[in-house]
């Protein structure tokens, strides 16, 4: 009687830990003492609660300071690692990436960090409930299995009080051919100026041997969302958003009955060439337990600290901080051709500061200033400091207008439009109005005064004053040139000016398709014949004179349907289709010769241009 109430209570004692464990949980060949553990051996990570047992499963295996860790409860979904050491120092490789298992000091509760370099970790045996189990530890915490039945199960940074693991050795892939999976190309950088639009990603290859294998599910994942702005985890394509930043994508083929997984990853670099990002790590710069810091420098960015109501800034080793005490000032500049977007402390508790400019949000503050001040309210504890900075684009002081069409007297001619005033030199150009009366066509002369530009090197006297044609800003005018290239300048001032007739109309910002309006017809500047170069005018830009795209930095010439009685208007007297007029100059007599001097008559010989034509006076 007592032998079978014995038998009956190991029976009973199997059971339960059947069902804390899981009905795998203690097979042979699971590993629960640190000592079973082989350097170079590849194991999943496990453990169990009441609800059964599970597999650590990444949710990436990009490099991340924090990820979520999932309990899998099919392996064959879970992570591999690769366990290198002895004793109870280890470090932890992700298989098939060059990254590693790492983790927070610290409460992180269902995540862990994935780390470019190898991280020790401390590895314990465990002895609960006559059950043998590993800790994986880092400071004080550990890889644990959330025991809290409610709640997901997830593997994470817990403070010792969940559950601990066992690891099991992966199964030997021998008898499964092995798999090669790659990628044409391992890393992208692009900048935020590039056209983006034409990287769609790539697709993986999987090759056993020589063979390339079709047909295999493969999947992809990524990180870094902020720069996408689409992506297809079936096949890998994507899209690129313009944002700065950098990303992961990794394709994973899960093997099968005949083929070994595998894994590929590249990565996608973006960076804004107008910006940059200095860290202030203090316990990394050398300084000794309660060091005064006045001021530090790194990559041309200074902080200055002055004094707080009793204390001056000091350096602690104890918890690496640099304490700044209250009434102390932090003073933040830029370098040279730099501002300041962002800051952000890395605090060890609360941080109590103010600020006078931009928006401060503990522990963030943005803004756009070349020095920023803080006033410390409470005392500080500062670990680091974050830093971004904008290049400064300095303010153009005159750029160049290109001329493409031209007539058959070799005058150059080009639409024009701004979003800012400028100036174009009389000794050049000449600026025109353009408008349509009772179909007739009229280019009408804006008249050039002296005006001061920003440039200090321009004018004919080098004192940064031109005499020229004030365009203001948001204005379609028509330019004609003596040259193939014509400087024009930004005023100091903004003019009130008045210009002549003029139905031209700017092209949008970023140019395209304008908006058409009732009762209009529209017109671009163009030849009748492109091939010959013949003809130089204002042409319909779309059938029937509809609304067609522009260039940026264009006109187009928007004329009402009365006076639309051509479907083109030539400069030199011809007209294509309906009933169209020649083009007339509506300006004084204006004289240049070939040096662009304005001249008062016509007295010497020589080759003139007046009004625009070229003019030969003989002896």
């Amino acid at each position: 009687m007592k032998k079978a109430l014995l038998n009956f209570k190991t029976l009973l004692l199997v059971c339960l830990l059947i069902a804390v464990g899981g009905a795998n949980a203690w097979a042979a060949d699971n590993v629960t003492n640190i000592s079973n553990i082989v350097s170079g051996q590849k194991y999943y990570i496990c453990s169990s609660n009441t609800l059964g047992t599970y597999y650590l499963k990444l949710a990436s295996t990009s490099l991340s300071s924090s990820v979520k860790g999932t309990g899998v409860e099919d392996k064959a979904n879970a992570n591999i690692f690769v366990f290198d050491g002895n004793g109870s120092s280890w470090t932890i490789k992700i298989d098939g990436t060059d990254y590693y298992l790492s983790l927070k000091n610290g409460d992180d509760k269902g995540k862990v960090q994935i780390v470019k370099s190898a991280a020790n970790f401390t590895l314990s045996n465990q002895t609960k409930n006559q059950t043998n189990l590993i800790r994986i530890s880092k400071g004080s915490y550990s890889i644990q299995l959330n025991s809290d039945m409610t709640k997901a199960p997830n593997f994470g940074s817990y403070a010792n009080t969940q559950k601990d693991v066992w690891l099991e050795p992966v199964e030997s892939s021998s008898t499964k051919t092995a798999t090669t999976l790659t990628f044409p190309q391992n890393s992208f950088t692009f900048s935020t100026t590039d056209d983006l639009t034409s990287f769609k990603g790539q697709t993986a290859t999987l090759t056993a041997g020589e063979e390339t294998l079709t047909g295999k599910d493969i999947t992809y994942s990524k990180t870094g969302d902020d720069i996408f702005s689409s992506f297809d985890e079936s096949t890998g394509k994507l899209a690129l958003n313009g944002n700065a930043g950098t990303a992961t994508v990794t394709a994973t083929f899960a093997g099968d009955g005949t083929y070994a997984e595998n894994s590929a990853s590249y990565t996608l670099t973006v960076v804004d060439p107008n910006k940059k990002e200095v860290t202030f790590d203090f316990s990394t710069m050398g300084y000794k337990n309660a060091q005064v810091v006045s001021s530090v420098t790194k990559d041309g960015i200074s902080i200055k600290l002055t004094k707080g109501t009793n204390n001056e800034a000091k350096y602690y080793t104890k918890d690496n901080t640099l304490r700044v005490y209250t009434g102390a000032i932090m003073s933040f500049t830029a370098p040279e051709g730099y501002n300041i977007s962002e800051i952000s402390y890395g605090f060890k508790g609360e941080g109590s500061l103010t600020v006078t400019e931009g928006k401060w949000e503990t522990p963030t503050w943005t803004g756009n200033a070349h020095a920023v001040t803080f006033t410390c309210t409470a005392n500080i504890r500062i670990k680091t400091v974050t830093i971004k900075l904008v290049a400064i684009t300095p303010e153009a002081t005159s750029e160049t207008l290109n001329f493409i069409a031209h007539d058959k007297d070799g005058l150059y001619y080009a639409t024009f439009s701004s979003s800012k005033d400028v100036v174009f030199p009389h000794d050049i150009v000449k600026v025109y109005g353009v408008s349509v009366t009772n179909g007739k066509v009229s280019r009408n002369a804006l008249t050039n005064y002296v005006y001061s530009v920003t440039d200090a090197t321009a004018g004919e006297d080098k004192d940064g004053t031109i005499e020229g044609y004030y365009v203001p800003a948001n204005t379609g005018v028509l330019v004609v040139s003596l040259k193939n290239t014509a400087p024009y300048y930004f005023p100091q001032t903004t003019e009130t000016t008045t210009l002549p007739d003029n139905q031209l109309k700017p092209a949008s910002e970023n140019g395209g398709i304008f908006t058409a309006e009732n009762g209009y017809k529209y017109y671009k500047l163009a030849y009748n014949n492109y091939d010959e170069k013949t003809g130089l005018g204002f042409y319909w830009g779309a059938d029937n004179g509809g609304a067609f795209s522009v260039k940026a930095g264009t006109a187009y010439l928007a004329v009402p349907e009365s006076d639309a009685t051509a479907k083109g208007f030539s400069f030199d007297g011809s007209t294509t289709g309906i009933n169209g007029t020649n083009v007339a100059n509506n300006e004084p007599k204006t004289i240049y010769n070939l040096n662009g001097q304005r001249m008062n008559n016509l007295t010497q010989p020589g080759l003139y241009i007046v009004n625009g034509k070229k003019v030969v006076i003989r002896k």
